[in-house]
């Protein structure tokens, strides 16, 4: 899909992400506070490394 369409690759992972909560039966508030936590979780946990 990323070639395909051109976009950018973190976009087509946020949208998969959305889709696939959404088919899973997840309520739209519920994906979204899920990606977001997991986002926020990954960059604290690499935020050291990326500052340094």
């Amino acid at each position: 899909m990323t070639a395909k369409v051109r976009l950018h690759p973190f976009l087509v992972l946020l949208l998969a992400s959305l889709g696939v909560g959404l088919i899973a039966g997840l309520p739209a508030q519920q994906v979204v506070s899920a990606i977001t936590g997991g986002f926020g979780s990954t960059l604290s946990s690499i935020g050291i490394v990326i500052a340094a």
